[in-house]
């Protein structure tokens, strides 16, 4: 199994919305964050138990911030 199918699983188990993007910007530059999973009431990052999910932890916050 990969981990972009762990994903389509679980965010529909969940009844989520995968590979969600959002967007932001700085100093008037565009950027923005994907989300593996995303609920009415979570923001979901899969990840491999490694220095990476620190990354993913980092990154379910910021976009679950971004979403409200």
């Amino acid at each position: 199994m990969t981990e972009a199918d762990a994903i389509a699983i679980l965010c529909a188990m969940l009844g989520g919305e995968p590979e969600v993007r959002h967007s932001y910007a700085i100093d008037g530059s565009e950027h923005y964050v994907r989300l593996d999973c995303e609920t009415q009431t979570y923001a979901i990052e899969v990840g491999l138990d490694k220095r990476s999910s620190l990354d993913s932890v980092q990154q379910a916050e910021f976009a679950g911030w971004l979403a409200g």
